[in-house]
């Protein structure tokens, strides 16, 4: 899959300059592949924002709500609001779904998967299965390490991924944000892409299981 472009310039930047750097960031433009049982892709920014709510967490514990999911954008978000000291900002990405919501949800997704089993993500033996057994020891202690970091709330997990299930064909976008460094006769493409969830350990065996996320 080839993702396509956001780029963004600074205004003293000649326009000659930009469509170069347009110019470079496309032709040396990374290409995604995915693999089977991949549920989520990289997206905009935009589109993250209008899904996500305005919360503001204050030092003794208490969250309220700024912004309802719906009535987010890019301009209320870069809106200067003032914060009593220990309070943080922070955006909800899609609300939580209720005890039957998540239980339908995962009723669905049995049935889905015994429909489709191959339409799913399976664990193959990993690399440090074919190496000595001090390497596997250091893995073994690492996956203990995992019972205490905890993940991801189901229900948050689930909202996640229906929300990006609903996103139209039409409506759906795979950019990448770049830009171009000139410094010292050298030339450095740097891409990000943007996800609006990483189910890397509840999906997909892995290590971590976060909210939005970046990559380079």
């Amino acid at each position: 899959m080839c993702s396509t472009i956001t780029m963004q310039t600074a205004n003293r930047t000649p326009p000659r300059q930009q469509a170069e750097d347009l110019a470079l960031l496309r032709r040396y433009e990374p290409v995604l592949r995915f693999t089977r049982g991949e549920e989520f892709f990289p997206t905009d920014v935009e589109w993250y924002v209008r899904q996500s709510s305005l919360w503001v967490s204050r030092a003794d514990g208490h969250r309220d709500l700024l912004v309802p999911e719906g009535d987010l954008d890019l301009a209320a978000l870069a809106q200067d609001r003032h914060v009593e000291r220990g309070g943080v900002l922070h955006l909800t990405f899609s609300d939580p779904l209720n005890l039957a919501q998540l239980s339908a949800f995962l009723v669905n997704e049995g049935i889905r998967q015994l429909r489709n089993p191959r339409d799913r993500f399976h664990a193959m033996v990993g690399r440090l299965a074919r190496v000595g057994y001090a390497s596997r020891f250091v893995d073994a202690l690492f996956s203990l390490t995992l019972l205490l970091r905890g993940r991801v709330s189901g229900d948050a997990a689930a909202s996640a991924l229906l929300t990006c299930r609903q996103r139209t064909r039409a409506d759906r976008r795979f950019p990448y944000y770049g830009r171009v460094i000139r410094d010292g006769g050298w030339i450095a493409l740097q891409y990000w892409f943007f996800y609006p969830f990483n189910n890397w350990r509840s999906g997909s065996s892995g290590r971590t299981t976060t909210r939005p996320t970046g990559r380079c």
